[in-house]
């Protein structure tokens, strides 16, 4: 069985700086419906070439890279890289502000379940444990930053949501 406790979490809440993308924006700024529904469309298409979708400010950049290098599908889609990043990271936001609450929260306190089972020294676990805080943090600002962009991600809520438990389904299966 390989343990891979902070796996769920790193791939539910990803590793997004806010700041680092200048994703906070004012609502006439925000995502449109046609934006979220290429978004969507696009991580669909591309993760069956360039692998499965865990959303971190890397993974839109070097999304954006492979593809311009492959089938330029992001770009003939009307982004450039920075549009691109910044609605791949509306459109996880708004995700995330359409899930209730109760539900990141048990997503979360499973991964620290996790932690805690693994056959980890004490230190390593608290480590863990305190980074699964901070994330919880981190994810939770995500979801109210995300509230400008949730009703153009609406529609698409059950396809994120493919997308995202995938990943969690393999993590299950690999163990």
């Amino acid at each position: 069985m390989t343990v891979r406790p902070f796996e769920t979490l790193r791939r539910f809440g990803a590793v997004l700086a806010a700041t680092s993308l200048g994703l906070i924006c004012t609502p006439a700024a925000a995502l449109s419906d046609k934006e979220a529904a290429t978004v969507v469309q696009l991580i669909e298409t591309l993760q069956e070439e360039l692998g499965d979708f865990a959303y971190d400010d890397e993974v839109a950049a070097d999304w954006y890279e492979q593809d311009a290098d492959r089938n330029g599908l992001i770009k003939a889609a009307g982004f450039t890289e920075q549009q691109w990043t910044k609605a791949l990271g509306e459109t996880y936001r708004g995700f995330l502000a359409n899930l209730p609450e109760a539900e990141i929260r048990a997503k979360l306190a499973q991964a620290r379940r996790e932690v805690q089972q693994a056959p980890l020294a004490a230190q390593q676990k608290a480590e863990l444990l305190k980074a699964a805080d901070q994330e919880e943090q981190r994810i939770l600002k995500w979801r109210s930053e995300g509230q400008p962009f949730a009703r153009a991600v609406r529609p698409f809520v059950d396809r994120m949501r493919v997308l995202t438990e995938s990943l969690q389904d393999q993590d299950q299966d690999e163990d």
